[in-house]
């Protein structure tokens, strides 16, 4: 259950980022871009905090070394 409502709050991170992308119409665009990409920073840490984003993290890595491996 704890993880439900961990992935939940990575999700609501992320569209947070992008809210306030369009949100900040007014602001530079280089700021608006770095509101997406904390957005996505913040999901991927509380990800990282629940067992389905720790698997997932993990399955990254392994392809990532089979992708060097394979190259």
């Amino acid at each position: 259950m704890l993880d439900k409502i961990k992935i939940a709050l990575a999700v609501a991170c992320m569209v947070a980022g992008v809210a306030a992308y369009y949100w900040f119409a007014d602001a530079a665009v280089v700021l608006r871009v770095l509101m997406v990409l904390g957005g996505l920073v913040a999901a991927a840490g509380v990800a990282w905090l629940s067992a389905p984003g720790k698997e997932f993290f993990a399955f990254a890595q392994e392809a990532w070394a089979e992708a060097g491996r394979v190259s």
